[in-house]
């Protein structure tokens, strides 16, 4: 799990991790079978969890807590996070797919980092970044935003003061299907700027 620290205290947070890619999508190519082959590559006969939204008809394939869900409009792959190993297994399915359906019109791809913290977290991430909540009354932000705009991408991280709890929701995003990144490069800005702004490291 990612954590941050101060001293010797270490916590862990909770985190989901997303790649969105905006397009014109052909769902009818994405039937079970291709999903298991050629997104999870499953061996013939393995077994995949498939859920239906009966409201928009779509389809949301699961296999080992990563699921995958397409529209015409959109790709999008998430997963818990536990290690930087399930960062690269998703940034690896999403380069194959793209690399596979390359005739795909793209326009624009967002890599997002999703952390929850608890009540007890949000205290200790306070403490630890030095927000001097409560030095001026009762007064507490609702949110915090930083972001740039760097070739053609846009990197954005948000903390949101939800209650007593704090979620930070980062993204990296890609205007241009031309600036497709590297592998791991997008998640990787993103783990070094949480390491520069916010302390910790995953």
């Amino acid at each position: 799990m990612p954590s941050f620290y101060r001293s010797n205290r270490i916590i862990s947070m909770k985190t989901t991790a997303s790649i969105v890619c905006v397009g014109k999508w052909n769902p009818r190519i994405f039937t079970p079978n291709w999903v298991a082959s050629n997104v999870f590559e499953l061996p013939e006969g393995a077994s995949m969890q498939i859920n239906l939204d009966e409201e928009s008809m779509a389809l949301t394939y699961i296999n080992n807590k990563v699921s995958f869900s397409v529209s015409e409009t959109s790709l999008i792959i998430s997963s818990p996070v536990n290690n930087i190993e399930t960062l690269n297994y998703i940034d690896t399915i999403f380069k194959r797919i793209v690399s596979m359906l390359s005739h795909t019109p793209i326009s624009a791809i967002g890599y997002n980092i999703n952390l929850d913290l608890d009540n007890e977290e949000s205290c200790k991430f306070e403490k630890f970044l030095d927000f001097q909540i409560h030095a001026v009354g009762n007064y507490r932000p609702s949110s915090l935003s930083l972001s740039c705009v760097k070739d053609f991408a846009e990197r954005s991280h948000n903390v949101q003061y939800k209650g007593s709890n704090i979620e930070i929701v980062s993204n990296f995003q890609y205007k241009k299907a031309s600036r497709l990144p590297a592998e791991g490069t997008a998640f990787d800005l993103i783990i070094s700027d949480h390491k520069e702004l916010f302390g910790y490291e995953f």
